[in-house]
Protein backbone atom coordinates (compact mmCIF):
# COMPACT_ATOMS: atom_id res chain seq x y z
CA UNK A 1 0.00 0.00 0.00
CA UNK A 2 1.59 3.55 -0.65
CA UNK A 3 1.36 6.52 1.38
CA UNK A 4 2.04 9.05 -0.72
CA UNK A 5 -0.30 11.41 -2.05
CA UNK A 6 -0.96 11.78 -6.35
CA UNK A 7 1.51 15.26 -6.02
CA UNK A 8 4.28 13.52 -4.38
CA UNK A 9 3.75 10.47 -6.99
CA UNK A 10 3.61 12.43 -9.50
CA UNK A 11 6.90 14.16 -8.33
CA UNK A 12 8.62 11.00 -8.61
CA UNK A 13 7.49 10.15 -11.80
CA UNK A 14 8.95 13.87 -12.89
CA UNK A 15 12.20 13.42 -11.42
CA UNK A 16 12.52 9.98 -12.87
CA UNK A 17 11.38 11.25 -16.13
CA UNK A 18 13.92 13.51 -16.04
CA UNK A 19 16.69 11.56 -15.12
CA UNK A 20 16.34 8.89 -17.28
CA UNK A 21 16.70 11.26 -20.68
CA UNK A 22 19.57 12.61 -18.73
CA UNK A 23 21.37 8.54 -19.14
CA UNK A 24 19.62 8.45 -22.54
CA UNK A 25 21.43 11.74 -23.66
CA UNK A 26 24.68 10.86 -22.32
CA UNK A 27 26.99 9.17 -24.56
CA UNK A 28 27.36 5.75 -24.54
CA UNK A 29 30.52 5.00 -22.55
CA UNK A 30 29.89 7.59 -19.40
CA UNK A 31 26.03 6.16 -18.75
CA UNK A 32 26.93 3.20 -16.81
CA UNK A 33 29.16 5.74 -14.38
CA UNK A 34 25.93 7.95 -14.57
CA UNK A 35 23.72 5.16 -13.04
CA UNK A 36 25.04 5.51 -9.13
CA UNK A 37 24.65 9.47 -9.32
CA UNK A 38 21.27 9.06 -10.66
CA UNK A 39 20.63 7.02 -7.93
CA UNK A 40 21.56 9.40 -5.46
CA UNK A 41 19.71 12.57 -7.24
CA UNK A 42 16.55 10.16 -6.81
CA UNK A 43 16.51 9.35 -3.42
CA UNK A 44 17.93 12.87 -2.46
CA UNK A 45 14.71 14.76 -4.58
CA UNK A 46 12.45 11.75 -3.73
CA UNK A 47 12.86 11.47 0.14
CA UNK A 48 9.78 9.29 0.39
CA UNK A 49 10.88 6.69 -2.54
CA UNK A 50 9.48 3.49 -1.97
CA UNK A 51 12.87 1.89 -2.08
CA UNK A 52 13.80 3.97 0.79
CA UNK A 53 10.86 3.31 2.99
CA UNK A 54 11.30 -0.74 2.35
CA UNK A 55 14.69 -0.33 3.07
CA UNK A 56 13.64 0.72 6.91
CA UNK A 57 11.70 -1.89 6.93
CA UNK A 58 13.88 -5.65 8.01
CA UNK A 59 10.98 -7.47 8.15
CA UNK A 60 9.45 -6.74 4.49
CA UNK A 61 13.23 -7.07 3.13
CA UNK A 62 13.42 -10.62 4.65
CA UNK A 63 9.76 -11.44 3.51
CA UNK A 64 11.41 -10.24 -0.19
CA UNK A 65 14.67 -12.32 0.32
CA UNK A 66 13.11 -15.68 1.14
CA UNK A 67 10.30 -15.24 -1.64
CA UNK A 68 13.47 -14.72 -4.00
CA UNK A 69 15.55 -17.86 -2.26
CA UNK A 70 12.06 -20.08 -2.67
CA UNK A 71 12.19 -18.95 -6.55
CA UNK A 72 15.52 -19.34 -7.48
CA UNK A 73 16.18 -22.94 -5.55
CA UNK A 74 15.03 -25.44 -8.03
CA UNK A 75 17.52 -23.55 -10.50
CA UNK A 76 20.92 -23.68 -8.04
CA UNK A 77 23.39 -26.72 -7.44
CA UNK A 78 25.63 -27.27 -5.05
CA UNK A 79 28.55 -25.85 -7.48
CA UNK A 80 26.58 -22.66 -7.99
CA UNK A 81 28.21 -19.19 -7.11
CA UNK A 82 25.85 -15.98 -7.66
CA UNK A 83 25.59 -12.70 -5.79
CA UNK A 84 22.74 -10.56 -5.56
CA UNK A 85 23.06 -6.86 -5.09
CA UNK A 86 20.04 -4.44 -4.97
CA UNK A 87 20.51 -2.19 -7.87
CA UNK A 88 19.10 1.35 -6.54
CA UNK A 89 21.11 1.15 -3.07
CA UNK A 90 24.08 -1.46 -3.80
CA UNK A 91 22.26 -2.82 -0.37
CA UNK A 92 24.02 -6.53 0.59
CA UNK A 93 20.65 -8.12 1.03
CA UNK A 94 20.12 -9.31 4.71
CA UNK A 95 20.36 -13.66 5.31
Amino acid sequence: MEDRTNEESLQHYRVEVELADKIRKAPREERLKLYVSVYEEVFKRVPNHPQLLRKASAVDSTGRVTSQVRFLKPFLRPDTIFMEVELATANWPQR
